[in-house]
This record gives C-alpha cells, structure tokens and sequence, in this order.
C-alpha cells in the first residue's frame, strides 16, 4: 500500500481537468470549481504531475509496501 501526500498549488491550478481525466484511482476530483485530492487513493505513478502543463501538482510518498515499489518503479 502506497500512503502519499497531494499538494495542489492553487495559485498556479487552471482546472485544466487533465489530471482528473488521467488519474487510474480517481484521486482529483472537483468540487465547487475547486480541485480537492483524496490522499487514501493515490498510487503514486506521478502521471498527474507529468500531466500538469503549469506544475501545480507535488507528490509526497511517506511509505511503499515493497510490491507496490516494485510494481510502479
């Protein structure tokens, strides 16, 4: 199991909806004309961040379990 931390930098968010449209978990949604992640759904494959064209998107791990490191590294 993967535990990370999502940070969206507001200021520079244009709601472009890519990362919403890519993530495989379905970790970014909207709400309110707000970007809000769920950081219990996050696998950290860093497609979002790749995705953002304005880098608005940061990825914390704080743990793998070894088959997800594997798995996606």
């Amino acid at each position: 199991m993967v535990r990370a931390r999502v940070s969206i930098d507001r200021v520079k968010c244009t709601l472009c909806y890519r990362c919403v449209e890519f993530c495989p978990t379905k970790t970014f949604i909207v709400e309110n004309g707000v970007l809000v992640t769920r950081d219990d759904k996050c696998i950290a494959c860093y497609g979002c961040i790749k995705l953002c064209p304005v880098n608005a998107i940061d990825i914390k791990v704080t743990s793998y379990s070894v088959i997800e490191y594997v798995k996606y590294h």
